[in-house]
C-alpha cells in the first residue's frame, strides 16, 4: 500500500469513524467536548457542534466518584442544533462539595467545589416568600400580564430577576422588581446567591 494511499484512509478514519487524538474528544460524529467544571451542584460542559448529520443528538452518561448517576440527554435527534459553540448545564443534588465527576468515555471529569460567598444581600422591600432567582439566556419583553401585551420594558441577556409567581401553565413568570411578566422558556434557574462576591458567573455571561 502506498504511502498517500494508507494517509487517505488514515484521514477518513478519523473523520468518519469518532476517533479523537488527545483533547479536546469527540462525543459523537458530531459533537466535540472541550471541557467540564463542577461548582456546587451544578456541572458545566462546554460543547461544539462541528457539522450537521442524520443524528444530531448528545447524550453523556453521569458517573460520580465511579459510581453510575445518569444519563443526561442534552439534545435529541428529533431537534437539530445549529453548528457553532454551546454552554450545557446539568445540575444534580448528588453532586456534593469533593465528588468526583467524570463523564463517561470521553476523558473529561472535574472535583467539584464550593462556591465560596457571604450571605446574600437583597437592597429593596422583602423579598416574598417563594421567589425565584432566574437568570436570562437572551432578551425577553416584559408583558401586562401572562401571553399579554408588551409594556415597552426588556429583561436583557444575562440579566437576573427574581420570580414571584408563574401562571397555571408554567410558561409565564412575574418579575419581582418590575412587576410585568415574561416567558420563561429561555432561562436559567440559578441559587439565590448568585451574582454575589465570589460567587461562579455563568460562563458566557461572563464580561456581560
Amino acid at each position: 500500500m502506498s504511502k498517500k494511499l494508507f494517509a487517505a484512509i488514515l484521514a477518513l478514519a478519523l473523520l468518519f469513524g469518532g476517533l479523537a487524538v488527545g483533547s479536546p474528544v469527540l462525543a459523537n460524529h458530531e459533537w466535540e467536548l472541550d471541557s467540564v467544571t463542577c461548582v456546587g451542584g451544578t456541572i458545566f460542559v462546554e460543547a461544539r457542534h462541528l457539522f450537521d448529520t442524520s443524528a444530531p443528538g448528545l447524550w453523556v452518561d453521569v458517573y460520580v466518584n465511579s459510581a453510575y448517576l445518569t444519563t443526561v440527554e442534552f439534545f435529541d435527534d428529533s431537534a437539530p442544533q445549529p453548528v457553532g459553540s454551546y454552554t450545557l448545564t446539568y445540575s444534580n443534588a448528588a453532586f456534593v462539595t469533593g465528588a468526583f465527576v467524570e463523564l463517561d468515555g470521553y476523558g473529561l471529569s472535574a472535583t467539584c467545589v464550593a462556591p465560596t460567598v457571604a450571605a446574600p444581600v437583597f437592597a429593596g422591600k422583602p423579598l416574598p416568600a417563594g421567589a425565584n432567582l432566574v437568570l436570562f439566556l437572551g432578551d425577553e419583553a416584559i408583558l401586562d400580564g401572562p401571553n399579554g401585551n408588551r409594556i415597552g420594558l426588556v429583561m436583557k441577556t444575562c440579566k437576573t430577576e427574581f420570580v414571584v409567581a408563574v401562571s397555571p401553565d408554567g410558561k409565564w413568570g412575574q418579575l419581582y422588581q418590575q412587576g410585568g411578566w415574561v416567558s420563561l422558556a429561555n432561562i436559567l434557574d440559578v441559587p439565590e446567591a448568585y451574582g454575589q462576591p465570589g460567587f461562579p458567573i455563568y460562563p458566557p455571561c461572563v464580561g456581560k
